[in-house]
């Protein structure tokens, strides 16, 4: 039968080929075999033991071991697709952090935590400051991987609020968990630095380009993107002021917008698509027949070569197997 799949959250390939998408939407696991039929779903929204209370990732680690983020909590698998045991994330650390990824042999995950932006906030352009670090699963060591920072902000004066809002076309920290490799880069740079997974850096990697200047073409873009968004939902026009309302836009786009690992530690760099519009994430919707272009760089830095993906497709994971 057809199964609809509502704002998947990961998807992890197992050694038999069976493929296992978390669908946040219905709060469940769903398989299917290396053909792409359905063979069934696991879970179900709840608290229970064999419940998701929310799926915000779906990690493999360990063969197929697999590990899904839930609010509050990491659910372990086994390789049989059986739940093995709950684990909170409140044992890690008391401030509030995202799960970004888990080690190769499932002892570790890779945690994000954001310090509070606290009022009166900074003239001019500033950013909300992030540390990474590795959590021990059994709770008993934490090791800080770097201080990174969130995407560039300013306060805007818009419908009666002086709010914090991210900057379009703003640099910003960017991040990608491989099998033994954490890439880490800045938006507006030429360069990834790769550390092993006790912190030592292991390859810096770098290429030639141009930055591309914010032409009025794209900043009209902004706007229709933006009318396009109050239609499908009428409260973001309080929440995306219009492009008008931000002072000192970059004059030049950032290089990339996304990095993602493969499972041989291959990085993946998008560049900065155009139809985004200054808000990857926020406008990547009705990207027509346009293409996204991925530079492909091997475990030591060098080009593998580019691979185009139409945009309206979202790239979540990239496994051989």
């Amino acid at each position: 039968s057809t199964q609809h799949l509502f704002a998947v959250s990961g998807v992890q390939q197992l050694e038999d080929g069976s493929i296992v998408v978390a669908n946040r939407g219905t709060s469940e696991l769903r398989v299917f075999d290396s053909k792409g039929a359905f063979v069934r779903a696991i879970g179900r929204r709840g608290e229970g033991p064999e419940d998701f209370s929310a799926i915000y990732g779906l990690y493999r680690c360990a063969q197929d071991t697999l590990v899904v983020s839930e609010h509050g909590r990491l659910g372990i698998l086994d390789a049989q697709l059986r739940f093995v045991r709950k684990i909170p994330i409140a044992a890690f650390s008391r401030v509030s952090q995202i799960v970004e990824g888990v080690s190769s042999d499932c002892s570790a995950v890779l945690l994000l935590g954001g310090d509070p932006l606290l009022e009166p906030y900074p003239p001019g352009t500033y950013h909300q400051n992030y540390t990474l670090y590795w959590a021990t699963v059994n709770g008993t060591r934490r090791d800080t991987v770097a201080r990174i920072q969130g995407p560039e902000r300013v306060t805007v004066d818009y419908s009666g609020m002086s709010l914090p809002q991210i900057l379009p076309w703003g640099k910003t920290s960017l991040w990608a968990l491989g099998r033994d490799r954490l890439y880490l880069g800045k938006s507006d740079e030429f360069e990834i630095r790769a550390f092993d997974r006790q912190g030592g850096l292991y390859t810096i990697i770098r290429w030639s380009g141009e930055t591309r200047p914010v032409m009025a073409d794209d900043r009209a873009l902004y706007m229709k993107k933006r009318e396009q968004l109050i239609r499908m939902e009428q409260r973001q026009a309080q929440l995306v002021p219009p492009i008008d309302h931000f002072a000192n836009l970059p004059e030049r786009k950032p290089v990339y917008s996304r990095l993602l690992a493969d499972d041989e530690d291959n990085l993946w760099l998008l560049k900065y698509p155009d139809s985004a519009a200054g808000r990857p994430g926020l406008f990547d919707f009705e990207r027509g027949t346009t293409f996204d272009v991925w530079s492909v760089f091997d475990r030591n830095g060098r080009l593998l070569g580019n691979v185009q993906v139409p945009s309206r497709l979202k790239v979540i994971n990239v496994q051989r197997n």
